[in-house]
């Protein structure tokens, strides 16, 4: 009798022997299935804190800070030398790609005058601003002057309406 109790517990030692093996390869089998999840959620913080910190940064300068874009109208006056007369200005902007613009330039002073314009202009808070109406002849003018603060301080000169030379001072300011 004292033979099968012994050799009872040896095959229960046995199997609990299996039983332990068996318990250790999942626990190690969970154990890198866990190392992989911690990887991966390290990589989505990061990725994460990426996105956080490009959502932080301003967009291209130029759908951003850009004043010319598509739609900006600036509005003012500009007065002429030599002669007392003074016109309401309205210049739009119609296009834009990259530092060139079109736009629509009308002048009012009693009656109402359109001629498209085409330009360069800064990307960015400041700097020089050229345009040109498309014109030759009668009213070819060239406006040339200092992008700043929302405000265009421009020198102008070329041929009037009928004809005749033409020069002066301006201000047009974003609306």
């Amino acid at each position: 009798m004292a033979l099968f109790v012994l050799s009872g517990a040896s095959n229960a030692r046995g199997q609990d022997s299996d039983e332990v093996k068996r318990l250790k390869e999942k626990i190690e089998l969970l154990e890198a299935k866990l190392e992989a999840a911690k990887l991966k959620m390290e990589k989505l913080e990061t990725e994460n804190k990426q996105l956080q910190a490009d959502a932080k940064k301003p967009a291209d300068k130029l759908t951003v800070e850009d004043p010319f874009t598509k739609g900006t109208i600036f509005v003012g006056f500009r007065n002429f030398v030599g002669f007392d007369a003074k016109q309401q200005v309205r210049l739009e902007i119609t296009s834009r790609n990259k530092t060139s613009f079109e736009g629509q330039l009308t002048i009012t002073d009693g009656g109402s005058r359109e001629v498209k314009v085409t330009g360069t202009a800064p990307i960015g808070k400041e700097g020089t601003i050229k345009f040109k109406t498309e014109k030759s002849g009668k009213f070819q003018q060239n406006f040339t002057g200092k992008y700043g603060n929302g405000e265009i301080g421009f020198d102008f000169g070329g041929s009037g309406y009928v004809g005749e030379p033409v020069m002066g001072k301006g201000v047009i300011k974003v609306q």
